[in-house]
């Protein structure tokens, strides 16, 4: 059983939730790998999917999880490698263009260009209604075009420290639900 994390813009390891969920997984003795993304501050599309490709080894018992645009590099790769996770928990997710933050476009663009990888056995997407970094509505329609289940709250921010989220319970939860099914 193993776990990889794949943070966002501007995040690093030691950042919101990641090392928390690392230690809490560590305690039930499920491997968890937070991925230290090349780049985070001016991060490129290709070079995070060729990344993944020589980070992740897949198996039956794999978890992906993505935060922010590590949601749309976790998606990448799922479409690039035609791998199957045992589940994947998207937090704070979207696969469209994001007007307040248009360098990571060419995420979007690299994830079209491969066939759909809709729908993904046990997909958890995480959305927070007062999401300030991506809409609300984003969230939501990638949870439906993947048929996902969404996890909504209305208060949460984008789930990153600042919004109170150095823990996150609720998504443990989820991965320990994942390895029990």
């Amino acid at each position: 059983m193993k776990v990889y994390i794949v943070h966002g813009l501007n995040s690093a390891l030691d950042k919101h939730w990641f090392a928390y969920l690392v230690g809490e997984l560590a305690k039930r003795n499920i491997s968890c790998y937070c991925l230290p993304m090349p780049n985070p501050t001016a991060p490129d599309a290709q070079e995070w999917l060729d990344f993944l490709k020589k980070e992740i080894h897949m198996d039956d018992q794999t978890v992906l999880i993505g935060h922010s645009v590590g949601c749309v590099a976790v998606l990448t790769y799922l479409a690039h490698t035609g791998a199957k996770a045992l589940g994947t928990i998207l937090v704070s997710g979207f696969d469209e263009p994001l007007e307040r933050l248009p360098q990571l476009n060419p995420f979007i663009e690299l994830y079209r260009k491969q066939p759909s990888i809709s729908p993904l056995a046990n997909s958890y997407v995480f959305a927070a209604l007062d999401d300030k970094s991506v809409p609300y509505e984003l969230i939501d329609r990638l949870s439906r075009n993947l048929e996902s289940v969404l996890i909504r709250y209305p208060h949460g921010g984008h789930f990153k420290e600042e919004d109170g989220y150095d823990t996150f319970p609720a998504l443990l939860h989820k991965v320990e639900d994942i390895f029990r099914k």
